[in-house]
């Protein structure tokens, strides 16, 4: 998936505390959450600092996409 993230809720152990996939949300102001994403995932779909996505709700998770992808 060249395009995007999908963040989904796994029904899985407890992951290695090394595993890059697993992030923790953060309090961003007083109405938002923010989760970062790897950087090996971002130079991969090519994507910049302060890029413009989209993000939304789907079964079982979020998905994160490029602004621009249809």
């Amino acid at each position: 998936m060249r395009y995007g993230v999908l963040f989904n809720r796994a029904k899985t152990l407890m992951p290695k505390e090394n595993d890059k996939s697993v992030r923790k949300l953060t309090k961003l102001g007083g109405k938002s959450i923010g989760v970062t994403i790897p950087i090996e995932l971002v130079r991969e779909l090519g994507w910049r600092e302060k890029q413009r996505v989209t993000v939304k709700k789907v079964k079982g998770g979020v998905m994160v996409r490029d602004y621009r992808s249809k």
